[in-house]
């Protein structure tokens, strides 16, 4: 989909080089688009395009937080936090909300992690976490809450891990994301396994594995999860179904 997107958005910008808030925002779409699909190159080329269309700065927060994030998949740590703060600063500034701000802390932070700059990313979920509060974004925060919960693993405080995982394992549920869930379920079978509590942390592994396998395959998995290493016991042959492993989980009835 964002293959075919970007696809109509490059041959509409081609066909009118007009300058105006349409064609900024088509240029940032585009740059987003590339930037998920991982042509950094091309995301960038475009973040440029929108800097000379928009001699106003009226697009700037949107083009430094996009900025942001593309260092951040470049591995640039310091232009990645510099950058989603002064996003933040901007449209604070400006006197709005951009909803698409919250979701920019969890690719920076999630791409420091991947770097193995904790400390870091931990301050920007920090950041990030206090304005899911301000704006009440709760299903961002569960995943904020999640990446916090990996930072703590990789630091290793398992008890505030644990805490964290729950946390946005509950708000998985209730908005009923599947692939959070899988993930969360993930990380707390690890955490049961390096608190020697084998038997279910065992459970909680088989049922991620199924998961992942009924949603679509590996490349969903987190990179953090995908680089714990596999427990030496057999998974269990009995799995539980995810909404039973959640339960478990979140050591609920």
């Amino acid at each position: 989909m964002h293959i075919e997107g970007r696809g109509y958005l490059d041959r509409a910008l081609a066909a009118d080089l007009r300058r105006g808030p349409a064609r900024t925002r088509a240029l940032w779409v585009c740059a987003w688009a590339a930037s998920l699909q991982g042509d950094l190159p091309g995301a960038e080329e475009r973040l440029s395009e929108c800097r000379e269309a928009d001699p106003g700065g009226h697009a700037g927060a949107y083009v430094t937080q996009l900025a942001a994030q593309v260092a951040a998949q470049r591995g640039q740590a310091d232009r990645a936090v510099l950058g989603i703060r002064a996003a933040r600063d901007r449209h604070h500034s400006a006197g709005r909300s951009f909803p698409g701000l919250l979701p920019g802390y969890a690719v920076v932070a999630a791409c420091l992690l991947t770097l193995g700059d904790v400390e870091d990313a931990i301050g920007v979920l920090v950041e990030g976490l206090d304005l899911c509060e301000t704006y009440e974004d709760l299903w961002t925060r569960s995943h904020l809450c999640h990446l916090r919960a990996q930072a703590d693993y990789l630091r290793g405080d398992l008890a505030a891990a644990g805490e964290h995982a729950r946390e946005a394992l509950r708000t998985a549920r209730l908005f009923d994301d599947r692939t959070a869930q899988a993930a969360g379920i993930e990380l707390l079978g690890a955490l049961a396994v390096a608190e020697r509590r084998a038997e279910e942390g065992l459970a909680l592994l088989a049922a991620a594995r199924d998961a992942w396998a009924a949603l679509g395959g590996e490349h969903l998995r987190p990179p953090l999860l995908a680089s714990i290493p596999a427990p030496q016991d057999t998974l269990p042959t009995e799995v539980l179904s995810l909404d039973a492993a959640t339960n478990l989980a979140l050591r609920e009835p």
